[in-house]
C-alpha cells in the first residue's frame, strides 16, 4: 500500500508486489499485448508480448500492436502462416525488419520484444528519432488482427516506462512534481536515477543531490545539464572534501531530463573507507540555487527488489502452461507518485 508523508511517496515493501512492471490491453478474445520494463545497470529496457489467440491451422494468420510515433508508425507483427512457420517483425517508414522471437502452442502464437534507445527496434518518430516514452505520453495505441485495427489506448502514459513507474513498486523514491528521485541499492553498489518535469519549470543549468549524514558527513552530486557532465565529491568530518569522480561506477543522461549513475556501497575516502549503509542521510536536491526537494533522516537501502523475467525464461514458462501466465491480462498500475508542491 502507497504513503504519502509530506511531499514523498512511499511504498510498503510487505506490498511490493510487482503491480506497477506491466499494462495489458486486449482486444475482445483475438489478441492482447503486454508491457513491460526494467532497468539493468543504469539502461531502460522495454518489452512487449503480444498475442494472438485462436489462431487456427492451415492458414496465415496475423496480429500486431502499432504504438504511434507522432508522426510515424512503429508496427510490432507477429505471424505464422499456412505451413506452420512463425515469425516476429519491426516496422518503421514502410521497412521491415526481423526483431523479437516466437512461440506458438495450442492454438495461440506469443511474439516478444526487449528494447533499449539503442536497440534498432525502440520506437522511433518518422524522421528515425528515438520516442522519449520515459517522458512523453502523446502515443495512440492499436491492436490489430488482420483487417481489423482497435484502439487500446490513446497515449502511452499507463505504459510502465512512463515517468518511470515501473521503478516505483519496490524502490524508494523521493520528490515532488518538479523532481524524482529514485534509490536502489543492490548487494555492491547504490543506484541512482533522476528524473525532472520539464512542463513545470525553467530547465535548470545545474543539478545538485546532497546527501548530509548524522556524522557530518556529506555525500554530493552535481550535474551539468548541458553536456552533461557528474561531479561527486564525499566530506567527512576534519577529514575535507575528497574526490571520488573515479569511483562512480556508470553514468549518463538523455534529453536533458532523465539521469543515471551508481556508486559503491563502500565509498573509499581519503583516509578510511565509506560504508554508505551504516548511515541515516537529509536529502537536498536543488536546480541551480534553489531547492525543490528535500527529506530528512532516509536511508540508501531500498525496499525490496522484483526480477523481471528475461524472454527466454517467458518461453520456457510459456511452453509449460501459456495460458496460465497470459490468460488473464494483469492490471496496469496507476501513478502512484502524487503531484505536491
Amino acid at each position: 500500500m502507497a504513503q504519502l508523508v509530506g511531499n514523498t511517496c512511499y511504498q510498503s515493501k510487505d506490498t511490493c508486489n510487482g503491480s506497477c512492471l506491466t499494462k495489458t490491453y486486449n482486444y475482445q478474445n483475438l489478441a492482447s499485448v503486454t508491457f513491460t520494463a526494467k532497468q539493468e545497470d543504469g539502461i531502460n529496457y522495454f518489452s512487449i508480448i503480444l498475442t494472438g489467440y485462436n489462431i487456427k491451422e492451415n492458414e496465415y494468420q496475423q496480429v500486431s500492436v502499432v504504438i504511434d510515433g507522432d508522426p510515424g508508425n512503429n508496427t510490432y507483427s507477429c505471424e505464422r502462416n499456412s505451413s506452420g512457420e512463425t515469425g516476429s517483425y519491426y516496422t518503421h517508414s514502410f521497412v521491415q525488419h526481423t526483431a523479437g522471437s516466437t512461440l506458438y502452442r495450442d492454438n495461440i502464437l506469443y511474439c516478444f520484444w526487449t528494447m533499449s534507445r539503442t536497440t534498432s527496434s525502440w520506437p522511433k518518430r518518422s524522421d528515425g528519432s528515438s520516442l522519449d516514452l520515459e517522458i512523453h505520453s502523446n502515443h495512440k495505441i492499436l491492436l490489430t488482427n488482420g483487417d481489423i485495427s482497435f484502439l487500446v489506448s490513446k497515449n502511452t502514459k499507463d505504459l510502465p516506462i512512463h515517468r518511470l513507474n515501473f521503478l516505483k513498486c519496490c524502490n524508494d523514491v523521493y520528490g515532488n512534481d518538479k523532481v524524482q528521485l529514485f534509490v536502489r541499492q543492490t548487494n555492491n553498489a547504490n543506484e541512482f536515477t533522476l528524473q525532472l518535469n520539464k512542463d513545470n519549470f525553467f530547465m535548470p543549468s545545474f543539478i545538485s543531490i546532497a546527501f548530509n549524514a548524522s556524522d557530518e558527513s556529506i555525500l554530493a552530486f552535481v550535474w551539468t545539464v548541458q553536456g552533461p557532465t557528474i561531479y561527486a565529491t564525499l566530506q567527512m568530518k576534519y577529514v575535507g572534501l575528497a574526490p571520488i569522480q573515479s569511483q562512480i561506477l556508470y553514468n549518463y543522461s538523455w534529453s536533458s531530463v532523465v539521469y543515471f549513475w551508481s556508486i559503491p556501497i563502500v565509498v573509499k575516502g581519503l583516509t578510511e573507507d565509506y560504508d554508505t549503509r551504516k548511515r541515516v542521510y537529509d536529502l537536498k536536491i536543488i536546480l541551480d540555487l534553489r531547492l525543490v526537494y528535500s527529506k530528512r533522516k532516509m536511508a540508501l537501502t531500498s525496499l525490496a527488489t522484483i526480477h523481471i523475467a528475461s524472454d527466454t525464461t517467458r518461453q520456457n514458462q510459456l511452453s509449460e502452461g501459456p495460458k496460465k501466465l497470459i490468460k488473464k491480462a494483469p492490471k496496469g498500475a496507476d501513478n502512484i507518485m502524487d503531484k505536491t508542491a
